[in-house]
């Protein structure tokens, strides 16, 4: 969603500032979102989304654009009024998610592995196209605070992560399956990170146990949602050079294949600076100049 990421490139304009946001080209770039980027698709947004969700943004656009005009505007209260913003917005992708992603029905159109053409091969296709190094897509479950936190991250490093409404539109298609969105996103994207979240949990039935199973064979174990281990073997076959599994909090394992590909996320400034490594080695071009990449974002809170 392109307004969402207007809204997220002025929250960091805006964190830049001190206690007062004196700049007056951050005062420009507020003014400009609200009058140039809100104000001409207020209606359409209103007609789409609903009045609620309407009032909440633009309210808060507006609330933003007073403040410019006071002498000393507020960091902390244009911070306040982007975050009311971004809930509602991040809201809305969260919904296109659900109707575009796990809820696609599969069997109507089979996707195959087998596919050699560069159409249908991201892998051979990025050796005959010119790519976004700096594009990335995340591959992520439940937790959207972890989401935020990784599209902050990549962000940081001067990367883009791809927007899945982004993503559906560039299809072509009213209403894709899901395998054209992850066809598009395979080619698309220079990295494809994949967020292993806790989300579910899982263990294997009593009749089907050994002898001597592993603890998280025989109790309950959290584990990633299906939908993104499904996603995650898919880019795995078709962008083996290109994917990186990212595990946060305690998961459950499913396979010794991921291994080469994983990375144990944590706010660590060696944790980051492995996943940096990884996705520079996937071919994306990053940027770890400074220190806020080493900050920003939160992968240690309790999952």
């Amino acid at each position: 969603m392109k307004l969402l990421d207007d809204i997220l490139k002025l929250k960091d304009t805006i964190q830049e500032s001190g206690e007062y946001v004196g700049s007056m080209a951050t005062r420009a770039a507020i003014s400009n979102f609200y009058k140039n980027q809100w104000l001409p698709l207020s209606q359409d947004f209103k007609n789409q989304h609903g009045t609620s969700d309407f009032q909440i943004v633009d309210e808060n656009a507006f609330a933003m654009y007073e403040l410019t005009k006071t002498q000393k505007p507020s960091k902390a209260k244009l911070l306040a009024n982007i975050k009311a913003i971004i809930s509602i917005l991040d809201k809305i992708e969260l919904n296109a998610i659900r109707g575009h992603g796990s809820n696609f029905e599969y069997s109507n159109k089979t996707i195959s592995l087998e596919k050699t053409s560069t159409e249908n091969n991201p892998e051979k296709a990025k050796t005959t196209e010119t790519t976004n190094k700096r594009a990335v897509f995340v591959i992520h479950g439940r937790n959207l605070a972890i989401r935020d936190s990784m599209f902050d991250f990549l962000r940081s490093i001067d990367l883009r992560p791809l927007e899945w409404s982004e993503l559906i539109k560039s299809t072509g298609i009213g209403a894709p399956y899901i395998g054209d969105v992850l066809d598009k996103a395979f080619s698309e994207a220079q990295a494809i990170v994949v967020l292993m979240t806790p989300d579910d949990e899982g263990r294997l039935r009593e009749q089907f146990r050994g002898e001597k199973e592993p603890l998280h064979e025989t109790e309950f174990t959290p584990q990633a949602r299906l939908n993104v281990i499904f996603e995650a073997g898919m880019a795995i076959g078709r962008c083996p050079n290109r994917t990186i599994i990212a595990e946060v909090g305690s998961v459950r394992p499913f396979s010794d294949i991921i291994g080469r590909h994983s990375v144990r996320l944590d706010d660590s400034a060696e944790k980051r600076h492995d996943l940096a490594q990884r996705l520079e080695t996937a071919g994306c071009h990053i940027n770890i100049k400074g220190v806020s990449w080493l900050k920003v974002g939160n992968f240690s809170a309790k999952i």
